[in-house]
């Protein structure tokens, strides 16, 4: 008999809450309901493009795209440059590879002016706009560009030597190699006349950024 009462009590005590609950809100003419709550992304890890199909699905996300973190372990998609990115670059390399010493000086003193501190590592250099020095320096690192764009098929092979001094002599920290393709695409865009197609600075950006990575990678 305790029992029982003990369960008419508790259904009782409910009824008395389902009582006390507050109506719900009209919703006036012309207002949109509330959109239902979705669990943030951030929260739920979704943004890593992991997780199960099926919640993804119901979160309208995408499938896991491979390569991407969180799927399965993959590992990032390799650079790869097309055979058209190949011909862009080669076409707008031209005129750089012709006027190293110009196009080399340039790009050193962008490169100093917008990011200071890397003129720590040329502390004998005459860092002054166009002196014997920007050029000197400037053209072999043209030179050596030039070098991983005419075998771009072996980036990794017509950079060797290239790496290896940056790396294990003179110790350059590896995220100035992305500093320097950056200011370097601003001054082939300068002397281009107008402004680049934007298919050509995609191939340029993808090439540079292959070019920093096989430089980086002699870092361990």
């Amino acid at each position: 008999m305790g029992g029982g009462n003990g369960a008419i009590s508790r259904r009782r005590a409910q009824v008395g809450m389902r009582a006390e609950r507050k109506p719900k809100r009209e919703i006036p003419s012309g207002e949109s309901p509330p959109a239902p709550f979705l669990p943030h992304p951030v929260r739920r890890g979704v943004v890593s493009l992991g997780g199960s199909g099926e919640r993804r699905a119901r979160l309208g996300l995408p499938g896991p795209i491979k390569g991407q973190p969180g799927c399965g372990g993959h590992q990032p998609a390799k650079m790869v440059l097309t055979d058209e990115d190949k011909a862009r670059v080669r076409a707008c390399w031209a005129p750089v590879s012709k006027n190293a010493e110009l196009y080399g000086a340039e790009t050193l003193s962008r490169l100093f002016a917008a990011h200071p501190a890397t003129k720590t590592y040329f502390p004998h250099f005459d860092l002054s706009p166009g002196s014997s020095d920007l050029k000197t320096h400037g053209k072999k690192v043209i030179d050596a560009i030039t070098e991983a764009v005419n075998n771009l098929d072996d980036v990794a092979g017509a950079l060797s030597k290239f790496s290896d001094l940056h790396a294990h002599k003179l110790r350059v920290d590896p995220v100035n190699f992305k500093l320097l393709g950056h200011c370097l695409e601003v001054t082939i865009a300068a002397h281009n006349g107008g402004p680049l197609k934007p298919e050509v600075i995609l191939s340029l950006d993808k090439c540079l950024d292959l070019i920093a990575k096989v430089l980086a990678s002699r870092y361990r």
